[in-house]
């Protein structure tokens, strides 16, 4: 395309007055405007280039509808970054494919203004799920248990990998809009995503990526093929992994698919499930499993989804959901924008990452032997230049520091470096074998075991054949990569045609360190009789276990309540040579274990043992944080950490709503004084205080609106503390709607529509201080509040037992817990009934038993009909029927619904006055 653009060139020449001068000007312009457009990288301008006609490209009238859906969602992005999902995208709150969805719509229909749109919004959206949804800031995101009920989170393999596949896509959005760093960012990110997502998930037993508990980290056996995406993470997950992923687990799904729900219709899961397994099927070489995938009509008759049918078109399209490329662009338009290198080298640069992508990915035409080892070269040497500048603390210039948004760009860049290097090795086993398979010369590897204890030695053995000529070898080295490499001892290193192959092997002591899915990059060197050097790479995980292995289960969760808070040890050897495990207790804030802070578990005649400590609660415990550590040895060896937290939330009760015209600015009831047994008017009838269940309440000290307050319109949290002395004490308020901080009558803090917390100090008197959060929001709102610093739990010591402090509420609790009557109307009798024949037990969960499954439930009165009958204040309730402690289904009896605030709906019932 630049050649075209080059040649072009010459018709501006006859322009030029024939003199004398134009012999010399003429040829110099020419050149110098010819060497700016080969410089200008085509694949990276301000606007995209047209692709290349062999590029796979979704249908325009697919994107042109996906187009429309998408802006109408971007549209409904609220301050926080959440969007509104309508009926037919509800599906995206749990496939994260945003970025990919728009790149394919915009791409397809050229709206470049409408691409820049998307990429602004979905980092918003991004940034927004892991400022709410990642509560131990590990970088995955935790989401609703598929067999739980409301509160049960997990860090869930497939929702994770499908995320950073998309942040991926959004760093490509980002580049191709020439925003470097934001691409560089979001790659970042996805790197992050991606290394959490295998280090947390994979079960070397099964050999795959399982849900893991978001509070005991342990994983739940429940398969997804979307999880199967995790598997295909450059650098992260080796070849012997992806393999055992596809044979074990997406091909036996693929043929259960093909022979069961072939023209069945299909929902956005099954879709989606497809599309990763064509993905995995394709990076381990089964093309015909792929085809018969491709063949089968999922969609039906019926009216699909914008998920359903984004998913079947993208199936079709020879484009993976992981973008194995953009490290390489982003790579370059470092180098291209430092200013630290010659044009000459950045023209060259541009050419060799072009066939680097030919050789590793497939992406383009092969260059030929001598141009692809030049190629290779060329990439290894500019990254070795660009590590060194990036230790120059001029490197980046300050526009470059405020345009990136994370911590550290140049830790970023190194990290991008080290996957650009992956696509250089992948790229040199492929010229390894177009010099040496054309003699016929074929290599294969057999790993001795990828589940291993630390200090086993790994054993990878190597084998050469060749099937057309004799291949002498002048030298033949093995090992690991970062390691020396050993010469292979032999007499005569020769590879004969149809001779016995060339058999060697390299090994590896595994360390001590990171206990997870680790990838030990095997290589071998050769030169051969003619002086041609090559090396080539097997790049192997071995999921390594330590000598115990020790896990931690909170059998009354994390939240503090009564004297103690227990925690389940489960301990399991690799062999028996320790006969016990030491631990070591260790509390910042000061918390202790009943049975000492350092002792020993021994094992019995078996390799398991089970032990339990009890932490002791501290009498006043104030509401916070408790960071805490386990450390574990075997015979003088780490035998692993364990490291959480506990949690005591704030006691609060909750008030509303009221009707939302009079805002933060106006003045209500409560603000004058807070009776706890008062009946107020608001929005939609009279309300009363009701106290926020424990499990509403998150380790942050946020409060999950939807909880304890249905409706929108202006609510009030409130509680007490008691200080032992007058002080100032540091306050942070934390909502994704607007709200203010009222301490003793005194406004405190606000958090505006465009901010999402606020810090400072607010004044406590001695005994008790009222405490008023005001915000204006709806089910969707999460409003939090903590005092004290973190660094220094100890040092911020007071009470906010609100049976003590707050006059009213031990009646308050008494009213709730016996479902007595707390308003001063007269309440209806509402009858909720269901028919489920194959239910062993039903409950009805709602707003107005504060979700809890042990209330409220159901006598069955024949065969299959289910029903209770309650008394209810008139108000407006959102419910679920839950079957068998398992299933939340909505009533069938009524269409009567709304949003849930996690992508899903509630039904709803309103009783009249």
């Amino acid at each position: 395309m630049k050649f075209k653009q080059v040649v072009e060139l010459t018709r501006l020449l006859p322009g030029l007055r024939e003199r004398r001068i134009a012999i010399v000007v003429r040829p110099f312009i020419a050149f110098r405007i010819a060497l700016m457009v080969l410089a200008y990288p085509s694949s990276l301008s301000a606007q995209a280039a047209p692709a290349a006609a062999a590029e796979p490209r979704m249908s325009r009238a697919v994107a042109s509808a996906l187009e429309v859906q998408l802006a109408g969602i971007f549209r409904s992005q609220a301050q926080s970054g959440a969007y509104a999902f309508p009926a037919s995208a509800r599906d995206l709150s749990r496939y994260p494919l945003f970025a990919t969805m728009s790149w394919d719509a915009y791409r397809a229909t050229g709206n470049t203004a409408g691409a820049s749109q998307a990429a602004y919004s979905v980092a918003r959206y991004y940034s927004y799920l892991f400022s709410t949804a990642d509560r131990d800031g590990d970088r995955l995101i935790e989401t609703r248990a598929p067999w739980g009920g409301e509160d049960e989170r997990v860090e869930d393999p497939g929702f994770n990998a499908l995320l950073a596949a998309d942040a991926q896509r959004l760093a490509r959005m980002n580049l191709e809009l020439r925003r470097t760093m934001p691409a560089l960012y979001w790659y970042d990110g996805a790197r992050a995503i991606a290394r959490t997502v295998v280090a947390r998930t994979f079960d070397a037993e099964a050999g795959y990526f399982f849900p893991a508990d978001a509070v005991s980290g342990r994983l739940a056996r429940h398969v997804s093929a979307i999880a199967a995406l995790s598997a295909s993470f450059d650098g992260l997950v080796g070849g012997n992994i992806t393999e055992m992923v596809a044979a074990r687990h997406v091909v036996p799904w693929a043929s259960e698919l093909a022979q069961s729900r072939a023209g069945s219709g299909a929902t956005s899961t099954l879709t989606v499930e497809r599309l990763v397994a064509i993905d995995v099927l394709r990076d381990t070489g089964r093309g015909e499993e792929v085809a018969a995938l491709r063949a089968l009509d999922l969609l039906g008759a019926a009216s699909p989804d914008l998920v359903s049918v984004f998913a079947a078109e993208r199936a079709m399209l020879d484009d993976p959901l992981l973008d194995h490329t953009v490290a390489l662009d982003i790579f370059y338009m470092l180098v291209r924008s430092c200013g630290r290198f010659r044009d000459a080298d950045v023209v060259r640069l541009e050419a060799s990452i072009r066939d680097v992508k030919a050789l590793a990915f497939g992406a383009g035409m092969s260059p030929s032997i001598e141009s692809a080892e030049r190629a290779v070269r060329d990439v290894y040497t500019t990254v070795s230049q660009l590590r060194e500048y990036l230790g120059v603390s001029t490197f980046w210039k300050p526009e470059d520091r405020r345009a990136y948004q994370g911590a550290d760009a140049t830790s970023a860049a190194h990290r991008l470096t080290d996957d650009v290097l992956v696509a250089a090795r992948r790229a040199e086993n492929r010229v390894f074998e177009m010099r040496y398979g054309s003699a016929g010369v074929r290599v294969t590897t057999a790993l001795s075991s990828s589940n291993l204890v630390e200090g086993d030695e790994v054993l990878l053995r190597w084998e050469l054949t060749s099937r057309g000529r004799a291949l002498e070898l002048k030298s033949l080295q093995t090992g690991v990569l970062g390691e020396a490499l050993a010469p292979v001892a032999g007499a005569a290193l020769a590879i004969a045609p149809g001779g016995e192959p060339l058999r060697f092997s390299a090994r590896h002591v595994v360390r001590p360190g990171v206990r997870a899915l680790r990838t030990v990059v095997f290589m071998i060197a050769v030169e051969d009789g003619g002086g041609g050097r090559g090396r080539y790479f097997a790049e192997r995980s071995v999921f390594v276990r330590p000598p115990i292995a020790v896990t931690a289960k909170f059998p009354r969760g994390r939240i503090i309540q009564g004297k103690s808070v227990p925690i389940e040890l489960s301990l399991a050897r690799s062999s028996r040579t320790p006969p016990s495990a030491q631990y070591f207790w260790f509390s910042p804030s000061g918390l202790r274990l009943v049975e000492g802070n350092q002792g020993s578990i021994h094992f019995p005649a078996t390799d398991a043992a089970t032990a339990t400590l009890n932490v002791e609660v501290p009498s006043p415990c104030r509401p916070g944080v408790f960071p805490f550590t386990l450390k574990f040895f075997s015979s003088d060896r780490d035998a692993g950490t364990i490291s959480a937290t506990l949690f005591k939330p704030y006691q609060w009760t909750a008030l509303g709503p009221f009707p939302a015209k009079s805002g933060l600015g106006g003045k209500l009831p409560p603000e004058s004084g807070v009776g706890l047994l008062q009946s107020y008017a608001g929005a939609e009838g009279m309300i009363t205080w009701k106290p926020v269940p424990a499990s509403a309440c998150g380790p942050g000290g946020e409060v999950n609106v939807h909880r304890v307050i249905a409706g929108s319109g202006v609510s009030y949290l409130y509680t007490v503390v008691a200080s032992a002395f007058e002080t100032d004490i540091e306050a942070r308020l934390v909502a994704n709607c607007s709200a203010t901080l009222i301490v003793n009558g005194r406004r405190a803090l606000s958090v505006g529509a465009s901010s999402d917390s606020a810090s400072g100090m607010v004044h406590l008197d001695p005994d008790r201080n009222h405490i008023l959060v005001k915000f204006v929001g709806d089910a969707k709102s999460v409003v939090g509040l903590t005092l004290g610093s973190n660094d220094n739990l100890a040092a911020d010591e007071f009470n906010n037992d609100l049976m003590e402090l707050a006059e009213g509420y031990r009646e308050l609790v008494a009213r709730a817990d016996t479902g007595g009557e707390a308003r001063t109307e007269a309440h209806r009798l509402v009858t909720f009934r269901i028919a489920d024949p194959a239910a062993k037990s039903v409950a009805v969960v709602g707003s107005f038993n504060g979700w809890s499954p042990r209330d409220h439930k159901l006598q069955k009165r024949d065969d299959s009909t289910w029903e209770i009958t309650l008394s209810l204040a008139p108000g407006r309730y959102a419910y679920r029927f839950l079957i068998d402690q398992k299933k939340q289904v909505l009533d069938p009896s009524t269409k009567l619904t709304e949003p849930d605030g996690f992508g899903g709906q509630n039904s709803v019932v309103i009783v009249s006055r």
